[in-house]
């Protein structure tokens, strides 16, 4: 399913029953789509397989039923319907993997992910090391030697920063300044 089993806020979380009764209308749509080649049968088993519904969640099933609905029909009645479904779970597609990519770059950046070594004494190698700074006045420290503070993190970017820098940067405004006087001389011309 498109929602983790334990998320209980997940509108798309079924009871036991609701379940079972999928289970049932997934057989008899399968029994319709081999016995009398319906194609709102395969549509409907591709609607299930899509999104996990009493089926497992299984897109490039989902696509067979879509395009079986789609060669079964007569008189093309159902490719428009077939068209806006594919259409709509290739992006349901790729929210699910990123989704999956999220979460998994999450747990490998909360577990320290990238495995780096780390020496004797915790600190990870190749990490850079305090950089003395000069006291103010000449003066050196109590002990006699330089104070020394740790080096500055850089900000951290977060992967919404990230975007907003690729999408609004210049060349995406001049792409779509362009886009404009194209889309503006297209229209002169009819």
């Amino acid at each position: 399913k498109t929602c983790p089993a334990d998320d209980e806020t997940c509108s798309a979380a079924l009871s036991e029953e609701d379940d079972s009764d999928l289970v049932k209308a997934a057989h008899y749509y399968r029994l319709a789509a081999d016995k009398h080649k319906s194609p709102r049968a395969h549509f409907n088993l591709g609607y299930m397989h899509e999104w996990g519904l009493g089926l497992t969640q299984d897109f490039p099933l989902a696509k067979r039923h879509y395009d079986l609905a789609a060669t079964t029909s007569t008189k093309g009645e159902a490719d428009l319907a077939v068209q806006l479904a594919l259409w709509s779970m290739n992006i349901h597609q790729g929210i699910v993997k990123l989704r999956l990519s999220w979460k998994k770059w999450n747990e490998e950046a909360g577990s320290g992910g990238g495995g780096e070594a780390t020496g004797a004494t915790g600190e990870k190698e190749g990490a850079p090391k305090p950089v003395p700074i000069p006291s103010v006045g000449g003066s050196p420290a109590a002990d006699g030697t330089e104070p020394t503070s740790p080096p500055e993190d850089p900000p951290r970017k977060t992967v919404m920063g990230i975007v907003v820098k690729h999408v609004f940067n210049w060349e995406s405004l001049l792409t779509l300044a362009l886009a404009y006087v194209v889309l503006k001389l297209f229209e002169q011309r009819r």
